[in-house]
């Protein structure tokens, strides 16, 4: 498969896509319901192991061979058989057609729309394990149009995670090996994580049980997923996003970027974090843990007097007294009389004039991180300075339509009246948009950005 440009998306299948715990259905069938999952995560410990064993001695076998010698070895350690071969191979073919997670349908269903990226299935399995679960499971077969391709280690005789099957991945996805950091997997597994931060791919890790990251195999960074979801639906949602025309890099403006995603940990109930960075979700109690100086300069600090006050006031409580309003007052106030420190009025996010998006660990290294530094160009940064919007797609916008006032993390409804009055409207953003941008509602002026 040659690549035509798009970011390659790379979804395992066992333990990501398909429940490898689902296979306990069968075994109760044999061994009663309290057994079989005991039996079930045996079997798939074993089954890692020996992938595992067999790399460390530089030998291969088939999947296959040893998904079926690793339920021996199980079966042997719970002092348990199976009827007949004919039992053994109808629990080896219920292994073709395992349930998926029950987020992984509406999660694919939402890929299928976005044509800039290319997602692919890449896999211990073999060709033909693959093919039947794609083809033939009642809950993955209505998606299988949407992975380009099925990609296993067969050819190159490793299992994850060598080094060698994630190459084999960058080579059938048309990408070189100065190019790994174009691809994303997407992953249940830790050690597939690691396997894929350790040749510079991009790494989600699907943390179902909300357990949280504790694999300290590797330190900093390369040892950790670039962003941790719940369910599968939030890698959609998160956008795997590709920025145009909006860089972190000045140097680099209106050239692609991929803004690396992490998984913030400790994240107050006040704030919440996406690709961008972190929003306030109540303006008023972020500010009442973290209020930030007036500026000292009387221009700036006039804008807090009470006249002034007043003034901004009747302009967005017009509409009527709402909370929305008595936060957009509040917003256009902190935002015009600080030097620096933002939030946007459009997607709420706490920023610093001069700062581009990135997504952070943590809550807590977000406000450690450094002052100064321009990471915008000049219009941008004039735009943050002048109107609070922190970037491009927080001020464009085109036509009006319904929307929802609690999608971009404030209520923003009551502020619609005072946008048209001023010469820009809110809508929400056309799906090509949210892929481009990761931003669900944009706005604004007509003939130029929005002004104070």
């Amino acid at each position: 498969m040659a690549s035509n440009g798009n970011t390659i998306i790379a979804f395992d299948l066992y333990g990501t896509l398909l429940s490898t715990e689902s296979i306990a259905k069968e075994l109760a069938k044999h061994f009663g319901e309290e057994k079989a999952s005991a039996v079930a995560a045996t079997w798939r410990k074993y089954q890692l192991e020996y992938t595992w064993r067999l790399n460390s001695m530089n030998q291969y076998l088939p999947f296959s061979t040893i998904t079926q010698r690793s339920l021996n070895h199980t079966l042997w350690e719970y002092n348990l058989s199976l009827p007949s071969e004919e039992a053994v191979s109808s629990l080896m073919s219920a292994y073709d057609s395992l349930s998926t997670f029950p987020d992984v349908g509406p999660a694919l269903e939402s890929l299928g729309d976005q044509t800039a990226i290319t997602p692919v299935i890449f896999t211990n399995g073999t060709q033909a394990m693959v093919s039947n679960s794609v083809n033939c499971s009642p809950d993955l077969s209505p998606y299988s149009k949407i992975f380009k391709d099925i990609i296993t280690v067969e050819e190159v005789k490793k299992f994850k995670p060598h080094p060698d099957v994630y190459f084999h991945l960058a080579k059938k996805t048309g990408k070189g090996k100065e190019q790994m950091s174009e691809m994303w997997l997407v992953s249940g597994n830790p050690f597939d994580v690691v396997g894929a931060k350790a040749v510079g791919m991009k790494a989600v890790w699907v943390d179902r049980g909300g357990a949280g990251w504790v694999d300290g195999l590797i330190e900093g960074k390369e040892g950790r997923p670039d962003l941790v979801v719940r369910k599968l639906g939030e890698v959609a949602e998160a956008g795997l996003i590709l920025v145009r025309n909006y860089s972190c890099n000045s140097t680099t403006a209106n050239q692609p970027h991929t803004i690396t995603m992490s998984a913030p940990t400790n994240t107050p109930d006040y704030v919440f974090a996406s690709p961008l960075g972190f929003h306030a979700k109540n303006v008023g109690e972020f500010f009442s843990q973290y209020p930030t100086p007036m500026s000292s300069d009387p221009d700036r600090r006039q804008w807090a007097t009470q006249d002034s006050h007043q003034s901004i006031s009747n302009m967005f409580l017009s509409a009527g007294n709402t909370p929305g309003a008595v936060v957009m007052t509040n917003l256009f106030i902190i935002n015009k009389s600080r030097d620096v420190d933002r939030i946007c009025p459009s997607c709420r996010r706490i920023y610093r004039v001069g700062e581009g998006p990135r997504a952070y660990a943590s809550f807590e290294e977000f406000m450690n991180r450094p002052r100064g530094g321009s990471e915008v160009g000049e219009k941008t940064k004039e735009e943050q300075d002048l109107s609070g919007a922190c970037c491009g797609p927080c001020f464009n916008t085109l036509s009006e339509l319904d929307w929802d006032e609690n999608e971009c993390g404030g209520e923003l409804a009551t502020f619609l009246d005072l946008a048209a009055k001023n010469g820009f409207v809110f809508r929400r953003s056309r799906p090509e948009e949210e892929y481009e941008t990761g931003v669900k509602i944009i706005w604004e002026k007509k003939g130029g950005g929005v002004q104070a």
